[in-house]
């Protein structure tokens, strides 16, 4: 799967409820990070800092997403992954570890070197997204 225009892919995307799509092989390169693309990308369903979407297509309502920095400095409200969501990447991030001994990093987007000119911010804020639950 691409996102619209930008010709990108992840090897899975994790639904809101926690279901695990698969869409490329771990084997094969996926294009979700055109700087590195060496490692396996894992996106989760999620609208980011974009406000004006709260409350559509299983977004929850604005009074339920949390205050973060958007990439720019500026203060934003960002959307919270569901429990289901975080706990189904932290066992697929397992499962591909045991798979994988060779991983050793586990990165936010906005740590690759292309993340610093990512505008989404993903995967937000170490509020809404626990990064260290994953590593």
């Amino acid at each position: 799967a691409a996102v619209a225009g930008e010709n990108l892919s992840y090897h899975f995307i994790i639904d809101r409820d926690g279901t695990i799509h698969q869409l490329v092989r771990t084997t094969m390169r996926a294009w979700h990070d055109p700087a590195t693309n060496s490692g396996l990308g894992v996106g989760f369903v999620n609208l980011g800092f974009q406000e004006k979407y709260a409350g559509r297509e299983g977004s929850p309502p604005i009074d339920k997403w949390v205050d973060g920095p958007r990439t720019d400095g500026s203060a934003g409200k960002f959307e919270p992954y569901p429990e289901a969501q975080i706990a189904a990447g932290e066992k697929l991030v397992s499962e591909l570890k045991k798979m994988y001994p060779s991983i050793t990093k586990i990165w936010k987007h906005l740590e690759t070197p292309s993340g610093i000119k990512a505008t989404k911010g993903d995967p937000g804020p170490d509020e809404v997204f626990p990064i260290s639950r994953f590593r």
